[in-house]
């Protein structure tokens, strides 16, 4: 399956309607959509993933976040050719990729903020598999 602008499909009985393309990856693409009065991100996965892969994302969604920290999973999406999507907020309008930091794209200002910013990272996965989440993304 695949979608475009403007296309939609029902989520527990209401519209979601894809707006934009917002990035794409190996395991599939995330769209901007407006649901239920709001906007959100929403990753659709390109391939059927394992039954224990869909399994530990309904766990997660079930759960919760384990912290406003995360931008976690909150509803499922199930389609009838055997593919999955979910929906999660936005990014907020500060957010700046880990990967950046890694790759050295954004550098931090100093090494007080670089350990304040390991520290917390650390803590929350601790408090992630502390509370018995499994992440897989």
């Amino acid at each position: 399956m695949e979608f475009s602008k403007g296309d939609s499909f029902i989520l527990k009985g209401k519209e979601a309607k894809i707006i934009d393309v917002l990035g794409e990856g190996g395991q599939g693409e995330v769209y901007l959509v407006s649901y239920n009065n709001h906007h959100y991100a929403f990753k659709y996965y390109k391939k059927t993933p394992s039954e224990d892969f869909i399994y530990n994302l309904k766990m997660n969604i079930s759960k919760g976040s384990p912290s406003p920290d995360f931008l976690w999973p909150k509803e499922m999406a199930e389609f009838d050719d055997d593919t999955y999507g979910y929906l999660m907020d936005l990014r907020p309008k500060n957010y700046v990729s880990f990967i950046s930091y890694l790759t050295g794209t954004n550098r931090f200002k100093n090494q007080t903020t670089f350990l304040n910013w390991c520290i917390e990272l650390v803590k929350s996965f601790k408090l992630l598999h502390e509370r018995g989440y499994s992440y897989q993304d």
